[in-house]
């Protein structure tokens, strides 16, 4: 056996082709799928960290808490006075000398005519910050208004098509007086439960409902090609390196096994190599690729499981296929 571990270094290409694929199989998987999955697991986290759980789209206001103009598509935000660029953006507008109770929308109702609260990723992805001027078209006019950015929130996801996509945030604009009575405008109604009951007491107000829950199951959807794909670069990886180094290595134990060695040394020694030369590499890549997409929601935490759950997978079977091949 001795002689065996010394020839390590004949085959030192073999043991440094396994390592390198077993780190680069989860390094290049997070730095190719990195960013989508970041951005799933931004907008996931930001979903579950809403309190509201039901958004109800209403033909006309009604008398609750968390109510507020449904401007959408109505409002169009851009990043200069000729309208160049458009930001992708979900517009709300808070009503006037209205409270809000939902954590999300702590700072709504400081938010002045001529203002915008604009969401983090969306402030990020169009390089804007507090102080900054973006334009706003109003239906009701061909001009273009200027809107002083004046906070930011967390309400870094889309509310009615999150499958569009992960850089759209909510942003919320201003109380416009001219728009409120010049346009037939919906609201919305955030909520923490469900408010039917109340609302069947005005007639034909439900325009659509939101499920958050929805929203969060179509974005972890959108997630699972990422990890799909994921798992074909791994066991692309497992494979190669079996191909290299591991089915080589039982080649020569065998040899040794049938010039009088024990047999436990056939599935020993193969199980050892595969923990030392792929698992640990593997678990080292984790911790390393974790720098690129940090586990904060339950994507995350599947795009590293998957690395784990299949070398393990890959060790034991492999350890069963060569106990029965020994017998």
């Amino acid at each position: 056996m001795k002689t065996y571990i010394k020839n390590y270094r004949y085959r030192l290409s073999g043991i440094i082709m396994s390592i390198a694929l077993a780190f680069l199989a989860v390094l290049l998987s997070a730095g190719i799928f990195g960013n989508r999955i970041n951005a799933l697991s931004n907008q996931l986290k930001h979903y579950q960290d809403s309190e509201y759980n039901i958004a109800y789209i209403l033909n006309y206001s009604v008398p609750a808490e968390n109510e507020l103009i449904y401007a959408d598509t109505d409002i169009q935000l851009f990043l200069d006075e000729n309208g160049n660029e458009r930001l992708a953006v979900s517009c709300l507008m808070p009503l006037e000398n209205e409270d809000y109770t939902l954590t999300e929308m702590k700072n709504v109702s400081v938010v002045k005519s001529g203002e915008v609260l604009l969401s983090h990723n969306v402030a990020e992805k169009y390089n804007l910050g507090i102080g900054d001027t973006v334009y706003v078209e109003y239906p009701y006019s061909p001009r273009l208004f200027e809107l002083v950015v004046s906070g930011l929130t967390d309400t870094e996801y889309d509310i009615e098509n999150p499958i569009i996509s992960n850089d759209i945030g909510i942003v919320y604009v201003g109380y416009d007086r001219d728009y409120v009575e010049s346009t037939n405008c919906k609201y919305i109604l955030f909520s923490k439960e469900s408010q039917s009951q109340m609302l069947a007491e005005y007639p034909q107000v439900i325009s659509g409902l939101l499920n958050k829950s929805e929203s969060i199951s179509n974005v972890f959807n959108q997630g699972v090609y990422a990890l799909i794909f994921e798992l074909i670069f791994l066991i692309g990886s497992i494979v190669l390196c079996n191909y290299f180094f591991f089915s080589k290595s039982f080649g020569i134990l065998r040899r040794i096994y049938l010039k009088g060695y024990s047999r436990a040394v056939l599935t020993r020694m193969p199980f050892v190599e595969r923990f030392i030369f792929w698992c640990a590499p593997c678990c080292l890549s984790i911790i390393v690729s974790n720098l690129f997409v940090p586990c904060n929601s339950e994507l995350t935490k599947y795009f590293y499981m998957i690395p784990v759950s299949v070398s393990l997978i890959f060790i034991v079977f492999l350890w069963i296929h060569d106990s029965i091949k020994t017998h």
